[in-house]
């Protein structure tokens, strides 16, 4: 029979941001048993709370990748013009300009000035990005704003949290940056939908169409497991240790 002992342990008082107490246990194989299996050490320390210098910066980080949104999908939208996923681009581009606006807003209303941090996604996402990158097609297009809205979202869902964590009392800029997580995850569902439509329809002419040739039974097969494959990939994914 395993028993657990408590060995020593601090919980006195210590500065915030630093360790709160340490622990230590013993787990002792058999009742009676004088030398411990296994030892167990904790450390458990508390975190500091968020200040408003280091929020202001966070914003900032988020009005800085809103404004590369912005200049990706406008670039985007002119070089699908016609289509109707040139269409879809344009009005990303105009809700991630809402988003600029609505945290720039709260930014001065906090005390800072809205501030453009550079190049926030890579050296090559900027204005001239949507161009560059639409020339290798809509399915790579997709593709990589789908990485880039995934980004947006997981440093949202974690700017949320501390939030929360940290009793944060303004409401209004948690239902923003919320409404703004929502925003972008409607938008990856969107590139990940067409992407999938893209595939199948790739499926469709290869292996039904009138000009194509009987293939062998075999390829058949493996160009089957090959689009169930993309098909399982691009699924939609549940959004992970979201606790609002």
């Amino acid at each position: 029979m395993t028993q657990i002992f408590k060995k020593f342990g601090t919980d006195h008082a210590l500065p915030k941001g630093s360790m709160l107490g340490m622990f230590t246990w013993a787990v002792l194989d058999d009742v009676g048993s004088h030398e411990p299996a296994v030892l167990i050490s904790m450390t458990i320390w508390e975190v500091e709370p968020m200040d408003m210098d280091t929020l202001i910066s966070k914003l900032n980080w988020f009005y800085s990748l809103e404004l590369n949104q912005v200049d990706l999908y406008n670039a985007q939208s002119k070089t699908f013009k016609g289509r109707y996923s040139g269409i879809v681009f344009e009005r990303c581009a105009y809700i991630e300009q809402n988003h600029v606006d609505n945290i720039g807003e709260k930014i001065k209303e906090l005390g800072g000035k809205p501030t453009v941090l550079g190049d926030i996604i890579s050296p090559i996402i900027g204005k001239i990005a949507g161009e560059l990158i639409s020339k290798t097609g809509l399915e790579d297009t997709l593709a990589i704003n789908i990485m880039i809205e995934q980004k947006a979202m997981k440093d949202y869902n974690e700017l949320i949290d501390k939030l929360h964590q940290d009793n944060y009392d303004d409401k209004e800029l948690t239902k923003i940056l919320q409404h703004n997580f929502v925003d972008e995850h409607l938008h990856t569902e969107w590139f990940r939908t067409k992407i999938i439509a893209i595939k199948q329809y790739e499926f469709t002419a290869n292996h039904y169409s009138a000009s194509t040739k009987i293939q062998p039974k075999n390829q058949e097969i493996d160009n089957c497991r090959a689009t169930l494959k993309r098909k399982i990939l691009l699924k939609p994914r549940p959004i992970k240790n979201v606790k609002w």
